[in-house]
């Protein structure tokens, strides 16, 4: 039974050539796994509202939208691993049976204490910040990367 792989944002993807690389890995992801990307409404800057106040706001909406999976966050304070490090992790789950698993991208001012909490796991893909909007693209595309490594493709050179 192949992984199902949740990968739920914050925001909406806003260039139409994000969207476009996102859908032709999701495309390709699906010979491998059951994707499915879910974004989630972003909190609105209020100056009413404390940023604290509103990554809370956010933390609610993604810790009910990931219910019922193995939460991994994409964190710049994460663990950091390369492709190959990537394809082990998903090995890793699916040899513990963690067949549901939700990778989460924060909103711009990151995660909540409470998501932090509820997380099983935290990876960095890079020291620098990165683009929430290109996060989506870069991980999507790793995703696809550590599925070719796995099966011995050769999309992965090393």
């Amino acid at each position: 039974m192949p992984l199902d792989l949740h990968f739920l944002v914050v925001g909406k993807t806003r260039e139409r050539w994000l969207e476009e690389g996102l859908n032709e890995y999701e495309k390709r992801l699906h010979r491998y796994c059951r994707f499915r990307r879910t974004e989630l409404a972003g909190a609105r800057e209020d100056r009413s509202r404390s940023a604290a106040e509103l990554m809370e706001r956010e933390g609610t909406a993604l810790l009910a939208a990931s219910t019922q999976e193995h939460l991994v966050l994409l964190d710049v304070a994460g663990r950091s691993i390369d492709s190959p490090g990537l394809a082990n992790v998903l090995l890793r789950l699916e040899e513990a049976n963690r067949r549901k698993v939700c990778f989460a991208v924060g909103g711009a001012w990151g995660f909540s204490p409470g998501v932090y909490a509820a997380a099983a796991d935290r990876i960095s893909l890079s020291p620098m910040t990165l683009n929430h909007q290109m996060v989506r693209l870069l991980f999507t595309e790793q995703l696809y990367r550590a599925f070719t490594i796995l099966g011995g493709e050769p999309y992965h050179h090393s």
